[in-house]
C-alpha cells in the first residue's frame, strides 16, 4: 500500500501545481476535472489503506466509489480540452456517437471475457464489476475517437497517457476478479502497475497541449480510420456473441446482454455508416456544383474575353499596352497601321 498511497498522492499533487500554474480559464476548467479525478482517486486510496488496517475486505467496499470517480472525469476533463477548438454542433454529435458505439462495443466484449465464469456473485457486485472497465475503458475509447476527428498531434503525452489509462483498465480488471474470487496479489506486476501506469497518466495530461496536425499524411490516416471505425464496432460485436457461446457460464443475463450489445452496436453502426454515405453524397454535389460554377465562370470569362478582344482590336484609335521598361505588351491593329508594323514586329521592339 506505500507504494500504491504515495504515487496516487504524488498524481493529485502533479495535477495541482499544473491547476495554480495555469493562467487562462479555457485551462483553468479542464484542470478542475483533472484535480477532481486524481483526488477521488487518492482519497479511495486512502480509504483502502483504512480498510486494510482494520482487516475488511468485502468486495465491492467504500473505496470502488472514489475509484470509479477516475473514468467520468477524465471523460469530462476531456470534453472542456475539445471546446477549445469550438467545433460546429454537428462535428460534436458524431464524436458522442462514435465513442457511444465503440464503447459499448468494447463493453460487449467485457461482458463475454471479463465476468467470471465461477464463484456466487451478487448483483450489486456484477454492477460494480461492470463498472470498472466500462467507466475505465469509455476514457480510452473517447481518446481514439478524439485524435482522429479533431486531427490532434500524436504527441509523446498523448501516448503515454492512451497507454496508461489502458494499462489502468486492464489492471484493475483483473485485480477486481482476483478478490471476487479471494486472491491476494500482493507484491506482483498488479500492484507495480497501479502506481506507475496513475502516475503516468496524471503527468502526460497535466504537461500537454492539445493541437492539430498539419500533416496531410496523418489526416488521411485520421479519415480513414473514422470511416473504417463502423466495421471494427461490428467484428468486435461479434467476436463478443462468438465467445459467449463458447466459453458458457452459467450467468445466462451474460449471454442476453452481450447479444443485446450486439445488436445495439451493429444497428449504431449502420447509422454511422448511413451518415457517412450521407455526408460523401453531399460532398460529391457540392463537389459537382463547384465544378458547373468553375465551368460556367470559365466559359463567361472566355465570353467576356472574346468581346473584349473584339472591341480592342476594332478601335479606330491607336492602342498600345507598354511594359515598365517600353516593351510592346499589347497593340490593336490601328497602331500596326499607324506605325507601319506588324504586331508580330513590335513585340520584339521597345517603344
Amino acid at each position: 500500500n506505500l507504494h500504491w498511497t504515495s504515487c496516487k498522492l504524488a498524481s493529485a499533487v502533479c495535477v495541482l501545481f499544473s491547476y495554480n500554474k495555469s493562467s487562462v480559464i479555457y485551462q483553468k476548467i479542464p484542470k478542475r476535472w483533472y484535480l477532481l479525478c486524481f483526488c477521488s482517486y487518492a482519497v479511495g486510496q486512502l480509504i483502502w489503506d483504512i480498510q486494510t488496517l482494520v482487516g475488511y475486505s468485502d468486495f465491492p467496499s467504500p473505496s470502488d466509489f472514489f475509484y470509479l470517480w477516475l473514468g467520468p472525469c477524465l471523460v469530462m476533463a476531456l470534453i472542456e480540452e475539445i471546446r477549445f477548438f469550438q467545433l460546429p454542433n454537428a462535428t460534436y454529435k458524431i464524436i458522442f456517437l462514435d465513442t457511444l458505439s465503440l464503447s459499448l462495443a468494447s463493453l460487449t466484449l467485457v461482458l463475454a471475457l471479463y465476468l467470471p465464469k465461477q464463484g456466487e456473485t451478487s448483483q450489486f457486485a456484477l454492477f460494480v464489476l461492470i463498472s470498472y472497465p466500462f467507466s475505465l475503458l469509455i476514457v480510452v475509447n473517447f481518446f481514439l475517437i478524439i485524435i482522429p476527428s479533431l486531427k490532434l498531434v500524436f504527441s509523446r503525452n498523448l501516448f503515454w497517457f492512451l497507454l496508461a489509462s489502458i494499462f489502468t483498465a486492464l489492471s484493475w480488471m483483473r485485480w477486481n476478479l482476483l478478490a471476487l474470487n479471494g486472491v491476494t496479489t500482493d507484491g506482483d506486476w498488479l500492484n507495480v502497475g497501479f502506481s506507475v501506469s496513475i502516475l503516468i497518466a496524471a503527468m502526460s495530461c497535466s504537461s500537454w497541449q492539445l493541437k492539430k496536425s498539419e500533416s496531410e499524411m496523418w489526416k488521411r490516416l485520421c479519415e480513414n480510420f473514422l470511416h473504417l471505425l463502423p466495421m471494427l464496432n461490428v467484428v468486435i460485436s461479434s467476436l463478443a456473441v462468438i465467445f459467449v457461446f463458447v466459453y458458457r457460464d452459467k450467468f445466462e443475463i451474460h449471454h442476453e446482454l452481450t447479444i443485446v450489445g450486439a445488436f445495439l452496436v451493429i444497428l449504431m453502426a449502420v447509422i454511422r455508416q448511413s451518415q457517412l454515405l450521407k455526408e460523401r453524397e453531399q460532398l460529391l454535389i457540392a463537389q459537382r456544383l463547384l465544378n458547373n460554377a468553375i465551368y460556367e465562370s470559365t466559359n463567361a470569362l472566355a465570353k467576356s474575353e472574346k468581346n473584349f478582344r473584339s472591341m480592342f482590336e476594332d478601335m479606330p484609335i491607336g492602342i498600345v499596352n507598354l511594359s515598365i521598361d517600353g516593351y510592346f505588351l499589347d497593340v490593336n491593329q490601328s497602331f500596326c497601321k499607324f506605325v507601319g508594323y506588324s504586331s508580330e514586329e513590335l513585340m520584339n521592339l521597345t517603344f
